[in-house]
């Protein structure tokens, strides 16, 4: 018998006077999910809301995919968002040959309506990272004010990277992205959800769940964003790996009225960071922490806050950003622990950067620090290895098999430095 389908109704807009929260009710037995999926914003900011079922379609229909049910949204949702989800399940089917696995859905809704109204602004998501620092960078030397194209919203999310109850963590993140954003003239527009502590349980959040669910808050802004920008991850030129946002899914979240746009891929994270650099205001703000520490801004010790500093150092201006330590420990560059894949490809591109400029010492360190995580990976895989090669596992079968082993536990100790709620930064 077939599991009964996730619905999603009764959508509701509440205002407190202070706040607007925009939410809907799930009914999923079994599913692991809240009564309510909410999204919570400044009362200023509720004409900004499409009060229609189409912002919860990203996140419900990902999770719908895991459990293998079917979703129907008992609400108006746009017809080009629907047409478009076969193409996002075929995507996202494709990656889970390497990860969870994700069936393809029924997805249907009350009524297939194009959106009323087209906003009139354009928002980017913005956490202080590399990655969000230069899409606005760039957006800002791209387009003059007053230009259909130009940023004019920083959204700034409570309940991704920082958890709900740490209120102190996020008041921090908001003082310096006001910085920023009253530096070019944009305006910030915080949000707060419970998508990922209520939503995501059961999804791998890096791989699939931020991508939906940063659309799913874009969405939710239709009634005055027109385009949302998503900064991106990796660049082109290197390849793109399955991640949960990717220029691949990322614009088929789009509908008739709101355009949701992968920026930023046509550049390096170092050609990133040399952009920056030159901005004496970002180096105050930066924050690319995923340690979870409660209140503190970056760790500076663990393997992202460790990265950043060697490229701040190799580009002469560690010294002057001061959300880091000003000194570049190299013993603990050679102690961090790095989880195998796609970080430690990061971490060969700055080993390759730090060789360019005559850096010996970092080339060591890292050098170190590879060999030290490979031995700790062949001295976790080494028993999985034998079992199966003793009971007949090719070895074509055996390297297969170590890859995604080694992907899992990647993803297990990404989200084991904190607890759920903590710790996800995608980007730089």
């Amino acid at each position: 018998m077939a599991p009964a389908p996730i619905l999603a109704r009764d959508i509701r807009v509440e205002s407190d006077g202070a706040t607007t929260r925009f939410s809907c009710a799930v009914v999923a037995d079994g599913a692991g999910l809240p009564p309510r999926l909410w999204f919570r914003f400044p009362a200023a900011a509720s004409s900004f809301i499409d009060p229609s079922g189409s912002p919860f379609v990203p996140i419900l229909m990902l999770v719908a995919m895991r459990q293998r049910r079917d979703l129907h949204v008992e609400a108006e949702v746009s017809p080009a968002l629907l047409q478009a989800l076969e193409r996002v399940m075929a995507i996202y089917a494709d990656w889970s040959a390497d990860f969870e696995p994700l069936w393809r859905v029924k997805v249907t809704a009350d009524a297939a309506t194009i959106p009323r109204t087209r906003g009139h602004s354009a928002g980017a998501f913005f956490s202080c990272g590399l990655d969000s620092t230069y899409s606005l960078l760039r957006n800002v030397q791209r387009y003059p004010p007053g230009d259909a194209r130009a940023i004019d919203h920083l959204l700034v999310v409570h309940g991704f990277d920082v958890e709900l109850d740490d209120q102190p963590l996020f008041d921090d993140l908001m003082d310096r992205a006001r910085r920023v954003a009253a530096h070019f003239g944009k305006a910030v527009l915080p949000v707060a959800t419970n998508v990922r502590e209520g939503g995501f349980r059961c999804v791998d959040w890096q791989h699939y769940g931020h991508g939906p669910s940063l659309a799913s808050i874009g969405l939710a802004l239709g009634g005055g964003l027109h385009t949302v920008y998503i900064p991106a991850t990796d660049d082109l030129a290197h390849g793109l790996e399955p991640w949960g946002s990717h220029p691949a899914v990322d614009p088929l979240w789009s509908t008739e009225t709101v355009e949701v746009v992968h920026d930023g891929a046509e550049a390096r994270r170092i050609d990133k960071l040399q952009s920056i650099a030159r901005e004496p205001l970002f180096l105050g703000t930066l924050r690319v922490c995923m340690a979870g520490q409660r209140r503190t801004y970056n760790c500076g010790v663990c393997f992202k806050c460790l990265r950043l500093m060697i490229k701040l150092d190799l580009a002469g201006v560690l010294r002057d950003a001061t959300t880091f330590p000003t000194r570049l420990d190299l013993d603990a560059v050679r102690r961090v622990s790095i989880p195998a894949g796609r970080a430690r490809r990061y971490w060969s591109d700055v080993q390759e950067w730090a060789r360019e400029l005559g850096r010996s010492d970092v080339v060591t360190a890292i050098d170190v620090a590879f060999a030290r995580n490979e031995r700790a990976d062949y001295e976790w895989l080494a028993p999985v290895a034998g079992i199966l090669t003793r009971v007949g596992v090719s070895a074509e079968r055996l390297r297969h098999l170590k890859r995604k082993l080694l992907r899992r536990r990647a993803q297990r100790n990404a989200g084991s430095v904190s607890a759920p709620g903590r710790g996800f930064q995608p980007s730089e």
